[in-house]
C-alpha cells in the first residue's frame, strides 16, 4: 500500500488553512501563493489566479456558459475583448477552420463578403495592395493606381473609369502585345453610348473595312466604296464644305479644280445652275446663272446676255423658240414676225428687194418688173388652181370675172375665140338668167331667160358657124 505524505505541525491551521508563507512543491510543479492568492502549475510566479505553463487537459470537458480570462470573454456568442483589440500572436501558426468578421468570411483560400457588401483593400499611407497571382471572381474597384506587369484575362466586363473626367493612361515604354477581345465574333465594344472615350491616339486604325492611316482614309478591300453618312438631317462637314444629302454647301466660293483634266457630269438627268433675281447678279466674268426675274438663263462677259434664243445686249431685239413650236421675232421690243409650222406671219416681207408682201398686197418691189408665180405642181390662190394654161375653180360655185364699177368692159386680147360650155339637152344645168351654153343635140347656142332655155338666134333662119361663134363671143362678154 502506497504511503500518503502528511502535512502537520504549525504550517496549517484548522481546516487546512495556511497561516504562514507561500507553499511550493518541487519548486514550480505546484505553487500555492498564500500571500498573493494565486496558484501556479509549472509556474513559480503565477501572474493570475490560476497560471498554467504548458498544456491543460480538462476531461471530459469544461462546462461553463461564460469564461472570462484577462481581457477576453468567452461565451456562447463567441470571443470578445473586454477593452480594446483582440491580438492573435504566435511564434508558430494560428489555425482556424473558418474566420468571420461583420462583413468578411475567411475559409481556407477563400475571402468573401457577407450581405452583398464590398471588399475594400485599403493600405495605410503609401502602401500598396499587391496580387502576385490572384483570381478575382467578382468586381474590383480602385481609387488609386493599378500596376500590372503581366497579362490581363477578363472573362466578363472590364470597366476602365466611371466618370467622364477619368483618364486611362497606358504609360508603357512600348506595348509588346496586342490589345484584343477574347472572341472574333465582333460581340464586344470599346466604349458605349454613355461611356465615351475622349481622345484616341494611334498610328493606324482599322475599323471594319475602313483604314485610317496618316493623312488618308481608305477601304481595306480593293474597289470597295467608302461611304460617309450622317444621321437624320445632319451634315458631313469638310473644312468649309457642308455636305447634306445631295447638296454641297459652301459659305464662300466653291471651286472645283481638276488640274489638267476635265470635269465630267455623268447623268441622264440635268445640271442645275445657280438662280436668283435681277438684283442678285454678281457681275463676274464667265458667270452662268438663271434669272428668276426674267426667267432666262444668262451669261456674263462684259454684260449679261440671255441664253434663251438670240438676244441683243439690251434684250430689246431677239428671236425666241417658244413652247408652241414656233419662233417669235422681236425688234426694239415689238413682236413683228412669227414663224410656225403652218405659216410665216409678219408685218411686211421683202424678198431680195424684188418681191414685197405688205398686209394683203403682194407686189414687185422693182418698177415695171414681172411678177412670176411658178410651181412644180399647181399654184393655188383662194379657190382657184393654176396649172400650166388652165385655171380651175376648186369649189362647186360660179366662176366670176368682175370689175369695179358699172362702166368699162372685159377685153380678151387675142385673135382666137372663147369656148363656151357645151353639152346635151339632158346635161342642161338648173340655169340662171343669162347663162349661155352650146347645145350639142340641137347644134345651137342657147340662153336661159329665167323660165326656159331659148335659141339665142330667135325664130329666124340659121346663121353660119363663123357668125355664130362671133355672136357667142359677143353675148358671152355682154352677159357675163
Amino acid at each position: 500500500m502506497a504511503q500518503v505524505a502528511r502535512i502537520s505541525g504549525p504550517l496549517l491551521a484548522a481546516n487546512l488553512k495556511r497561516t504562514q508563507a507561500n507553499l511550493a512543491f518541487d519548486n514550480d510543479l505546484l505553487y500555492i501563493g498564500h500571500l498573493t492568492g494565486k496558484i501556479g502549475v509549472r509556474k513559480s510566479s503565477p501572474g493570475v489566479e490560476l497560471d498554467v505553463f504548458g498544456q491543460t487537459n480538462l476531461s471530459p470537458y469544461l462546462n461553463s456558459d461564460t469564461v472570462t480570462s484577462g481581457n477576453l470573454k468567452v461565451d456562447t456568442t463567441g470571443i470578445t475583448s473586454l477593452v480594446g483589440d483582440i491580438i492573435l500572436d504566435s511564434l508558430g501558426t494560428i489555425h482556424a477552420d473558418e474566420l468571420h468578421t461583420d462583413n468578411l468570411t475567411f475559409n481556407d483560400n477563400y475571402i468573401g463578403s457577407k450581405a452583398n457588401s464590398n471588399i475594400v483593400l485599403d493600405p495605410n499611407g503609401t502602401g500598396t495592395v499587391e496580387f502576385p497571382s490572384t483570381k478575382i471572381a467578382g468586381n474590383v474597384s480602385t481609387t488609386g493606381n493599378i500596376t500590372i506587369p503581366g497579362n490581363i484575362t477578363v472573362g466578363g466586363t472590364m470597366n476602365l473609369g466611371d466618370q467622364p473626367t477619368d483618364t486611362i493612361d497606358f504609360d508603357f515604354v512600348s506595348l509588346a502585345q496586342d490589345f484584343k477581345p477574347h472572341t472574333s465574333a465582333g460581340a464586344h465594344s470599346l466604349g458605349s453610348a454613355t461611356r465615351i472615350w475622349n481622345n484616341v491616339t494611334a498610328g493606324k486604325a482599322v475599323i471594319g473595312d475602313i483604314e485610317i492611316d496618316n493623312d488618308f482614309i481608305t477601304t481595306s478591300t480593293l474597289n470597295n466604296n467608302l461611304t460617309l453618312r450622317p444621321s437624320g438631317t445632319g451634315s458631313i462637314i469638310i473644312d468649309e464644305l457642308d455636305i447634306n444629302g445631295h447638296n454641297i454647301i459652301s459659305v464662300a466660293n466653291l471651286q472645283i479644280s481638276p488640274g489638267g483634266g476635265n470635269i465630267t457630269f455623268s447623268s441622264t438627268s440635268a445640271l442645275r445652275v445657280p438662280d436668283g433675281t435681277e438684283a442678285q447678279r454678281t457681275n463676274l466674268n464667265r458667270d452662268v446663272r438663271y434669272n428668276t426675274t426674267t426667267n432666262f438663263f444668262e451669261l456674263f462677259s462684259t454684260a449679261y446676255t440671255p441664253l434663251r434664243g438670240i438676244w441683243s445686249e439690251n434684250r430689246q431685239t431677239y428671236v425666241l423658240a417658244n413652247a408652241g413650236n414656233d419662233f417669235s421675232f422681236v425688234t426694239n421690243g415689238v413682236t413683228n414676225t412669227t414663224l410656225s409650222s403652218d405659216a410665216l406671219t409678219t408685218n411686211k416681207l421683202i424678198s431680195q428687194n424684188t418681191v414685197e408682201i405688205d398686209g394683203n398686197t403682194i407686189s414687185s418691189a422693182t418698177t415695171n418688173a414681172d411678177f412670176n408665180l411658178t410651181a412644180t405642181g399647181t399654184v393655188n390662190i383662194a379657190n382657184f388652181q393654176f396649172n400650166a394654161s388652165t385655171i380651175h375653180n376648186t369649189i362647186d360655185q360660179a366662176f366670176k370675172i368682175s370689175k369695179t364699177g358699172n362702166t368699162g368692159y372685159i377685153h380678151f386680147d387675142a385673135v382666137g375665140g372663147a369656148v363656151v360650155p357645151a353639152g346635151s339637152t339632158a346635161q342642161r344645168p338648173s340655169g340662171v338668167i343669162g347663162q349661155t351654153r352650146f347645145n350639142t343635140d340641137l347644134a345651137y347656142m342657147e340662153t336661159y331667160d329665167g323660165s326656159e332655155w331659148a335659141n339665142i338666134a330667135g325664130v329666124g333662119g340659121g346663121i353660119t358657124e363663123t357668125y355664130m361663134e362671133e355672136l357667142v363671143n359677143i353675148y358671152t362678154i355682154a352677159l357675163a
